[in-house]
């Protein structure tokens, strides 16, 4: 049951309408507002993002990067206000990573001076770069600005293990 919705009264004409979002689960319990500062990213080209070289290695793909966020957190039972600025990503597709690919790291990071960046880089069983990794790096004026895979370096400076499914 959980829900994000557009919130009652939106203005139908605003690229991305004010959304509630309300969902618990356990002892935690998230009830917020969310207010796009900026219009929606279309990831990849008009919004499909490829991931490979065959036709269905791809997605539909979409990202609010700013969004005002204010409203309650519940812990245990206990209610805290927050407020700040959150991302929400939207993807969908109808076909999974192919044989030669492991899975993917995905890196998103909001600016002290208004901008995004975010990079995907989708992992290959072989080590080998992957062509189809990219980024994007959206301005404080909402400007968006798709980087190629050779603008960003990774260097993995080390490891976390999960204590509970033993996975690095």
């Amino acid at each position: 049951d959980w829900a994000l919705s557009a919130r009652p009264g939106a203005d139908p004409s605003l690229p991305t309408p004010p959304l509630a979002l309300r969902a618990a689960q356990g002892p935690v319990a998230l009830d917020l507002e969310l207010d796009a500062r900026k219009p929606p990213v279309l990831q990849g080209a008009a919004g499909l993002s490829r991931k490979g070289p065959a036709p269905g290695d791809a997605s539909y793909y979409y990202s609010l990067t700013r969004l005002a966020t204010r409203g309650t957190l519940t812990l245990d039972g206990k209610r805290f206000a927050v407020d700040g600025d959150s991302w929400m990503d939207r993807e969908w597709g109808t076909s999974t990573l192919g044989p030669e690919r492991a899975g993917w790291d995905w890196f998103g990071v909001q600016l002290a001076d208004g901008s995004e960046l975010m990079f995907c880089r989708i992992r290959r069983r072989d080590g080998t770069p992957n062509s189809f990794d990219y980024g994007v790096w959206v301005s404080p004026d909402g400007q968006a600005e798709t980087l190629d895979a050779r603008a960003v370096e990774i260097h993995e400076t080390g490891r976390w293990r999960s204590p509970h499914s033993g996975i690095s």
